[in-house]
């Protein structure tokens, strides 16, 4: 559903709910917006208004045709917020890509592991307090394609029948080994990497870090990775994990790669040194 009311009317209808919701539930945790893109005007009539003077967030939608353009939505997101002085948390209380239909965000299937990899890192690393993937489950079983021209239905990352998609092993894996852990690029020692090579480290306080590289071109660039103890190299698309040493060699390309690792002491300091191109 859309409003179709008034600004004005809109800005009144979020301070009254959010004082409603206050009253009855002082607990409460009260996300306004919900704004999908940046419509910078709206935004900024809402502050001025004081819509967002008993909320304790903000949520954005950053829907776009490719990660890269997701994560672009939500730096001119906080860009807009910054004019406020706006230094709450923000969540991203819907994020996805279909697999079918005529949007133009569609990707398939063995794609969407990188999607969803690359949207979750990009906007982990920025700071949100939270990422809600848009949806869990497709409308029709794999191999059922009753409405081939509705998006809607291709969004999730299970079938109906709890088949997985691939996107729902990446999915699973930023799960568990980004959440709980600091954005730390000050801590990764690059030596002479391509500027194509992308790199997110996020340390544990515990010991227990996460690695996450991708090439942003097709081809694949050969890197040696020091950790400093074994890890495990985890794909993306399927959740499998491989145990690798502390210092090993690794192709990477356009398919995300996580590698995780414990140190004895928190915020352990990786190196990645470039070696050649494939």
């Amino acid at each position: 559903m859309f409003w179709k009311g008034s600004d004005r009317e809109f800005f009144e209808l979020e301070k009254l709910t959010a004082l409603k919701i206050r009253g009855t539930d002082p607990r409460a945790n009260i996300l306004g917006g919900a704004f999908w893109r940046v419509p910078k005007g709206f935004i900024r009539a809402m502050f001025k208004a004081g819509a967002f003077e008993d909320v304790d967030g903000l949520a954005f939608h950053p829907y776009a045709l490719n990660p890269g353009g997701a994560v672009k939505l939500y730096d001119k997101f906080i860009s807009v917020l910054s004019e406020f002085n706006y230094a709450g948390p923000l969540w991203i209380t819907e994020a996805g890509y279909p697999t079918g239909g005529w949007y133009p965000a569609s990707v398939n299937e063995d794609e969407q592991p990188a999607y969803v990899v690359k949207t979750i890192t990009g906007i982990a690393a920025r700071g949100a307090r939270a990422l809600l993937w848009y949806q869990l489950f497709d409308s029709y079983n794999k191999g059922e394609s009753p409405e081939p021209g509705n998006s809607e239905a291709y969004f999730g990352l299970l079938y109906p029948d709890y088949g997985r998609k691939k996107g729902f092993y990446a999915y699973s894996l930023c799960a568990n080994y980004l959440a709980g852990r600091e954005y730390r690029p000050d801590l990764i020692e690059k030596n002479n990497i391509p500027k194509t090579l992308i790199v997110f480290y996020f340390a544990g306080k515990e010991g227990n870090n996460t690695l996450v590289l991708w090439n942003d071109k097709k081809s694949k660039v050969k890197v040696q990775i020091s950790l400093g103890n074994s890890g495990l190299l985890h794909d993306v698309s399927t959740g499998e994990n491989a145990a690798i040493p502390g210092k090993t060699e690794l192709d990477i390309g356009y398919m995300p790669v996580i590698i995780t690792w414990d140190d004895e002491e928190p915020y352990g300091v990786p190196q990645i040194s470039y070696t050649k191109d494939d």
